[in-house]
């Protein structure tokens, strides 16, 4: 095909499509049939509210919250490509998510509504073993970078589909919720991509591993009736490197903590945004365009206005107040007077209002529309530099962490009572987050009498609570608090 007589715009997007990266009809007569076919996403008519993760209790402490007779979308659940035991050949979820998955599917079958099961397939947090590196992630031979980017080329070879075969029988046996599958979670080029070739040959393992293993779950689950859709879930700063294709994605998702709405986080020892410390902070920032303070992350914006060139809906897959301020200088252990500080009181309530200032954001998205940046993004309609894009009905689910980490990342008190210690002693115990380090995290949004520590973050902190409440109203919802907010 000769491009001599096209201009560079429509080049760039019939190169785009044909890697899959566009649903513009007017491009299409010049593509093969097979290079754009699109996966059609689920059609979601009203914003969805799942609850996070892999605990029961988020749910009940979500479903409080919410008006009379309504119960949260769904939840999140995880597992993992690796045996649980030696002598087994199938990954499995991870131990606490399984009575969470029976808790979700009994909640999808006896309700009205449908409820959805986000699924992440986990690879790099514990790789499995692979041909370069049989015992996967194991000192002195592989890195757990290492043995990731192995065991992806085993999956995309389809070296590994034993892995899936415990996931494939849930589906089969459990197929009235709808399914949101994300093949890995937060994905990078340092974890996906392999480092010892062309990074534009490395990068596309993962796209490789993310069409087989749809294809693999899709042939395995084909006369189940279940409503199975695909989730690619990059890291904000690489949405448009790796991603698989329109004809197989269905949703794109994202994380959102306080980094990524350009605040600050509490490590323990200093604050920092992305890493950097606050007085190094500004001057390169991605939360700024020139003088301009944005309330969003550019990399976040980014990659919500690729999703929206794409036609694909986004899911908030993880999102949560976590770690903002320094809790230990001036109380005790337990933390027992911190949520009443005037200082956290107004950060969670920020993060709230940010969040759901992202939801319905149209306004100014950082992107380089130069015609000669090789990244250039499929959002651009022109070649003007960050344009002012309307964004309001792209996100369409909301995974809220509804948990206390202080109980590990499962967040599950009746599964972790010993870490109430943790706490209150200030020691470390395996599988716990202490209140003062990095991704501590209490968001609960209902003052739960259960908990060791009544209330949250949020859950004592009105005004926070009651933006949580307005912004499920505003965005359009399906749920909504109710008169509880203001009792």
């Amino acid at each position: 095909m000769k491009f001599s007589k096209l201009s560079f715009s429509v080049m760039f997007a019939v190169t785009l499509a044909a890697k899959g990266y566009s649903n513009n009809i007017a491009y299409q007569a010049t593509l093969d049939q097979d290079q754009i076919s699109d996966s059609t996403p689920p059609p979601v008519t009203q914003r969805l509210l799942l609850s996070g993760q892999n605990n029961n209790e988020s749910w009940d402490n979500l479903q409080a919250m919410l008006g009379d007779g309504q119960t949260p979308d769904g939840g999140s659940i995880y597992y993992q490509s690796r045996p649980n035991k030696p002598c087994e050949t199938s990954g499995d979820l991870l131990s606490s998510a399984k009575e969470n998955f029976s808790f979700l599917v009994n909640k999808a079958n006896q309700s009205e509504k449908d409820i959805y099961i986000q699924l992440a397939i986990s690879v790099k947090d514990n790789p499995p073993n692979s041909t370069r590196c049989p015992n996967g992630a194991k000192q002195g031979e592989c890195t757990t970078l290492e043995a990731s980017v192995a065991a992806v080329h085993d999956i995309a070879d389809g070296k590994s589909d034993k892995l899936y075969a415990n996931l494939i029988k849930y589906i089969n046996n459990n197929p009235k919720p709808v399914y949101l599958l994300r093949l890995d979670y937060e994905v990078s080029s340092n974890f996906f991509c392999d480092p010892n070739t062309d990074p534009k040959v490395g990068c596309e393992v993962y796209k490789r591993m993310f069409k087989h293993l749809r294809n693999l779950i899709n042939n395995g689950t084909r006369n189940s009736g279940a409503r199975i859709h695909y989730v690619y879930h990059p890291v904000r700063g690489e949405y448009q490197a790796l991603y698989p294709g329109n004809d197989v994605v269905d949703w794109i998702g994202l994380s959102v903590f306080e980094h990524d709405l350009c605040l600050p986080h509490f490590n323990g020892a200093n604050y920092s945004y992305n890493g950097f410390p606050a007085n190094n902070y500004v001057p390169n920032s991605t939360c700024n365009i020139g003088d301009q303070r944005l309330t969003v992350d550019g990399n976040i914006l980014g990659a919500v206005a690729f999703a929206d060139a794409m036609g694909k809906p986004v899911i908030l897959s993880e999102s949560a107040i976590t770690n903002y301020v320094d809790r230990s200088a001036n109380h005790p252990n337990d933390g027992s007077d911190f949520v009443w500080q005037n200082a956290y009181k107004q950060a969670s309530t920020n993060w709230v209002n940010r969040l759901f200032g992202l939801i319905s954001y149209n306004g100014v998205v950082p992107i380089n529309c130069n015609p000669a940046n090789p990244n250039r993004s499929p959002a651009c309609k022109s070649d003007k530099d960050n344009p002012t894009i309307d964004l309001s009905s792209t996100i369409k689910a909301v995974v809220y962490i509804n948990s206390d980490f202080r109980y590990g990342f499962d967040g599950a008190q009746s599964s972790s009572p010993n870490c109430k210690l943790s706490t209150q002693t200030g020691n470390s115990i395996p599988g716990c987050v202490p209140f003062n380090t990095g991704w501590f995290n209490d968001a609960r949004l209902y003052n739960d009498s259960n908990a060791y520590e009544a209330g949250s973050f949020v859950s004592l902190n009105g005004p926070a609570k009651d933006a949580f409440c307005a912004g499920l109203d505003s965005a359009n919802f399906t749920v909504n608090c109710g008169s509880i907010c203001n009792s």
